[in-house]
């Protein structure tokens, strides 16, 4: 049994949902992750999230490639106080480290530790030490 994913959680309508099942045609499928079916911009980041582990290897790349080629401030306004933490962990963690997209996602509430640590691992020096002043 696989887990269930919180979709709400990830900014995801319930339109959205059903597209993004695995059992969902992965023609559907591959085309939300290769960005050509339209997604609200409140929705893009989760469903590249949940797409970037699909079962199908065409579809879980072309998520993965999708969320990298993002502009750096298209991703920074796609973020808020509701992206979900597994969504910055995993921003951080796939694509090319940017330093502002590092010093936003650092400073929010929200990231784990983890992604916490990949930010400070390749901080300058100037971040590091606003990481150090903003986390336990």
């Amino acid at each position: 049994m696989s887990p269930t994913i919180p979709f709400a959680k990830l900014g995801i309508s319930v339109d959205l949902e059903p597209r993004l099942q695995r059992d969902a045609p992965v023609t559907g499928r591959l085309a939300i992750a290769q960005g050509v079916f339209p997604v609200s911009p409140s929705a893009q980041l989760g469903a590249l999230y949940v797409l970037a582990s699909d079962p199908d290897a065409e579809v879980a790349e072309a998520a993965r490639e999708t969320l990298r080629g993002l502009p750096p401030k298209v991703v920074l306004n796609l973020l808020g106080i509701k992206t979900h933490t597994k969504i910055l962990e995993f921003l951080v963690e796939f694509r090319d480290p940017d330093p502002a997209l590092d010093e936003r996602i650092g400073m929010m509430r929200s990231a784990n530790d983890r992604t916490v640590c990949i930010i400070a691992r390749r901080a300058n020096k100037g971040l590091s030490e606003l990481l150090s002043r903003n986390h336990e």
